[in-house]
């Protein structure tokens, strides 16, 4: 079969899955079994692929069409115009995400003291790992507890050849330790927050990523009340924290973080979706 018969064929099997991008999946997928980029599948589109680049593709496929994330079957995707190692034991990097790198690198604009940035719950470390090639001037402490999650953020550390990062195997929950750390100037941190009970009804794709990177305990929220009670005490005067969360959480980390005379509001993304919680 040519490159466009597989297409095809890939495309009708994918849509009766149930996957939204089919075609882009299957596209992405037959440059991950042929070595080709886009354009070059178009020019060869009606020649065949080899028989090894078939099978591979085919293999593929059955695994996209069992709701596997396309991200996890390629091992890498891209975040921040960066790329990053992905598989199943890590969460992958979202595009709503970057609202959150956005904001970590205007505030340090205005820092040029060598900042020190935490990112907890760091997973791939697409978030510290951005902000250090986006602000060489910083120090960024990554730390995530999951040893699984911790080998991907080792890996895209090298990968992107970082002497400005420092991972640490840690549990956010252990509260900060001046002994291991100094202290921050900027805090950014995409928690688990889907409430245990709604994991059962999350898109399929997202049951093969790991619980631990999504349950953020019975109401969603038991990560932020750590954030607000054992980080955010240590964050420098004029420092700052930023955190990711759900949709429809943004007037309950508020109130959660609104002690104190530090500055809170609420961030939305260019949907008007609440998305980020920032803390001034």
């Amino acid at each position: 079969m040519t490159i466009s018969e597989l297409l095809r064929d890939a495309t009708d099997k994918l849509n009766n899955a149930g996957c939204e991008n089919a075609y882009f999946d299957a596209v992405c997928l037959m440059e991950q079994a042929t070595g080709k980029d886009r354009s070059s599948l178009l020019l060869s589109a009606f020649s065949e692929p080899g028989s090894d680049a078939a099978e591979n593709f085919l293999k593929y496929v059955e695994r996209r069409a069992s709701r596997e994330p396309l991200q996890y079957i390629l091992g890498n995707w891209e975040f921040m115009g960066l790329l990053f190692n992905v598989g199943p034991g890590v969460l992958i990097p979202r595009p709503e995400t970057e609202l959150l790198i956005d904001f970590a690198i205007e505030r340090l604009k205005t820092n040029t003291e060598n900042p020190v940035v935490f990112d907890l719950c760091a997973g791939t470390g697409c978030i510290g790992i951005s902000i250090a090639k986006f602000c060489p001037q910083v120090t960024v402490f990554l730390l995530e507890n999951s040893p699984e999650a911790y080998k991907y953020l080792l890996a895209n550390i090298e990968l992107h050849s970082l002497d400005n990062v420092k991972p640490l195997l840690k549990d956010v929950f252990n509260g900060y330790c001046s002994d291991e750390l100094p202290e921050p100037d900027l805090i950014v941190s995409n928690p688990p927050y889907i409430a245990t009970a709604e994991l059962e009804t999350i898109q399929r794709e997202v049951l093969f990523e790991p619980a631990s990177a999504l349950d953020g305990g019975e109401d969603g929220l038991i990560f932020y009340r750590c954030l607000a009670t054992q980080w955010l005490p240590y964050l420098k005067d004029e420092g700052a924290m930023a955190v990711e969360i759900g949709d429809i959480q943004g007037e309950d980390v508020l109130r959660i973080f609104q002690h104190g005379d530090r500055n809170v509001t609420l961030l939305k993304d260019f949907s008007g979706k609440s998305r980020v919680v920032r803390i001034t």
